[in-house]
């Protein structure tokens, strides 16, 4: 008889190799769908799908919190051009700085509403 036929060890370690091997392609291939599964939803997804980069999520909080402070000043009356022309003067003269005492900056809008017009703009 054939040495290979009769050797049960071999054959076995055979399979144990083919096993290992096929687990390791099989998490490959997971891992190659997870990433095209990415890039499909990225690229052709719905725009409210889509992820642009490390920001998303500090950019969704930005965009909230100005959507809570514009509604507070239209509740409060506040022009809200005026208090963003304010806004904007205070971190210009605060060196790129947002300004400590945001309610200060609505009285100060309030004021040059209030205050009246001149030839600036």
């Amino acid at each position: 008889m054939n040495s290979l036929e009769c050797d049960p060890g071999y054959w076995k370690s055979r399979h144990a190799d083919a096993v290992e091997r096929n687990a390791t392609l099989q998490g490959e291939l997971n891992e190659a769908q997870a990433e095209i599964r990415h890039l499909r939803d990225e690229r052709f997804g719905k725009k409210s799908e889509k992820q642009y980069g490390s920001g998303v999520g500090s950019s969704n909080r930005m965009a909230i919190m100005l959507f809570f402070i514009f509604a507070t000043l239209v509740l409060w009356l506040i022009n809200l051009r005026i208090w963003l022309s304010v806004y904007f003067e205070s971190c210009a003269q605060a060196g790129s700085k947002a300004p400590d005492d945001v309610a200060e900056l609505s009285c100060k809008a309030l004021m040059r509403l209030s205050a009246p017009h001149n030839d600036e703009p």
